[in-house]
């Protein structure tokens, strides 16, 4: 059976998952490329809640990916310092 490009995600995911949590002091920070943009979240697992959510959508001439990612980082640690949060898992 071939692979399609979802079904790699979803392993890897679930791979990723299996080893990472995040808590309250510690949240996990997850990171989604797709073929239009990046997308980040800030997650609590304990909870279940999404602390902190950033992606290429709410920057202004984001440009390419390189300049994009590099712009929506400095945004997430903004937000993440806004809401006292110093490290992610």
């Amino acid at each position: 059976m071939k692979t399609s490009r979802n079904n790699l995600r979803l392993h890897r995911k679930k791979r990723i998952r299996a080893k990472v949590k995040g808590d309250s002091k510690t949240p996990r920070l997850a990171i989604f490329r797709s073929l239009k943009g990046i997308s980040v979240q800030v997650i609590d697992d304990t909870k279940g809640a999404t602390l902190v959510f950033g992606s290429l959508k709410e920057i202004k001439n984001a440009g390419n990916n390189l300049e994009g990612a590099k712009k929506l980082g400095i945004l997430i640690a903004k937000k993440c310092t806004e809401k006292k949060i110093s490290t992610v898992v």
